[in-house]
């Protein structure tokens, strides 16, 4: 069977299981697939631990002790997933003991359980490969613009509206800036970005258009490909612009909620962020701009923390990344990203 002949995740009749540990799917697993662990992480821990000093056969017997009081359990799930599914496809990291076992045990319970060839591992390469090997066959329209004009507003919007997007931020989990996690749940890994992106990437590829922000190759951990970045460079250009005081109140909403549920964890945060940008910031700020920094934001000046760090940190490499940037095919400003979403949709309408 080729699970791969169109996309990853080939309909909604099939769901892929990891049956890895909790925290081998955590970092990283195939898009939609659910965790059902044949071993906890302790466990498999211990498994691994037997098998590197006493040997393969005292390893599988302390498998077999952990597995058997589950199976019940297991097996049940299975039944339950087998009737709203019609494949089920396991796997574990490279299609050994693991998914091995539980198709085994499947197939006498009367469940049919396909095992991945491979497991995780072989997953892994095949996506690489088909980065490698991706072609793009949609004109991509990239959005710039300073922190703060909404474009993420704006992309999600396009998409409410019909127009596929690529949330390259989402993806990473992470917003792109020395701020970016924060609110977040953790940066994804490059494995995980890949397997996200690809994933988006071949459910819209042959779209006419799809539209995305404006990136640098990075993104927290993650790392574009070459051929996004050099579609990026060959695709329409459209730069959003909006009032300091728009663009200030819309970072407040975005990471208020923060700031209000753990004011000083929050604080922690912001301060680790600042140090990790120290050098680049007194560069631009000096010591007694960054002094001023810490000073709103102890006391809770949050709005003129913003303005200040937008007006002496970002802007100033957004406006040196603007002037090296082709001529934009469209300049807006507004501070209603509706009304900016209508104006490039007339635009790429008639483009």
């Amino acid at each position: 069977m080729n699970y791969f002949s169109k996309t990853i995740n080939p309909d909604t009749n099939t769901l892929f299981i990891d049956v890895r540990s909790p925290e081998e799917f955590k970092e990283s697993t195939i898009p939609g697939a659910i965790n059902i662990p044949v071993f906890s992480n302790q466990e498999r821990a211990e498994i691994g631990k037997i098998y590197h000093d006493e040997g393969k056969q005292a390893a599988r017997l302390k498998g077999v002790e952990y597995l058997s009081p589950k199976l019940p359990d297991y097996m049940q799930r299975l039944k339950e997933l087998a009737e709203k599914y019609k494949i089920l496809i396991s796997f574990c990291a490279r299609g050994g003991m693991r998914s091995e076992a539980l198709v085994t045990l499947a197939d006498l319970a009367g469940i049919k359980l396909h095992k991945y060839p491979g497991g995780y591992k072989s997953y892994r390469q095949n996506v690489i490969q088909r980065l490698e090997n991706f072609q793009l066959n949609s004109r991509l329209v990239v959005l710039h613009g300073h922190t703060g004009v909404g474009k993420t507003e704006i992309l999600h919007k396009l998409n409410n509206k019909g127009y596929p997007i690529l949330d390259l931020e989402k993806l990473a989990g992470h917003r792109g800036s020395a701020f970016g996690s924060i609110g977040l749940n953790g940066a994804h890994n490059q494995k995980k970005f890949d397997s996200l992106l690809l994933n988006n990437l071949e459910k819209i590829n042959g779209s006419n258009y799809i539209f995305l922000e404006s990136e640098s190759k990075r993104i927290g951990y993650s790392v574009l490909p070459d051929f996004l970045l050099e579609a990026m460079d060959n695709g329409v250009h459209i730069l959003v612009r909006s009032s300091l005081e728009a663009r200030v109140t819309r970072i407040y909403k975005e990471y208020s909620h923060e700031y209000e549920n753990n004011s000083e964890q929050f604080k922690k945060r912001v301060k680790e962020s600042l140090d990790g940008i120290d050098k680049y910031l007194i560069r631009k700020i000096g010591k007694n701009g960054k002094n001023k920094l810490l000073n709103h934001l102890e006391s809770g000046e949050f709005e003129e923390f913003i303005k200040l760090i937008l007006t002496g940190y970002y802007d100033k490499f957004y406006s040196y990344a603007e002037k090296h940037q082709p001529d934009f095919e469209l300049s807006l400003y507004n501070d209603s990203t509706d009304r900016l979403t209508d104006q490039i949709i007339n635009f790429i309408e008639k483009y």
